[in-house]
């Protein structure tokens, strides 16, 4: 999540990490546990 100035309002952003898609993502399991 982000807080830009002047936008009071939150965003959530949801991304499907499905098996066997990703499996060569550079540092998935880092990115994954954030």
């Amino acid at each position: 999540m982000t807080s830009l100035p002047n936008r009071p309002n939150t965003a959530l952003v949801v991304i499907d990490v499905q098996n066997g898609v990703v499996d060569g993502s550079h540092q998935r399991d880092e990115v994954i546990g954030n």
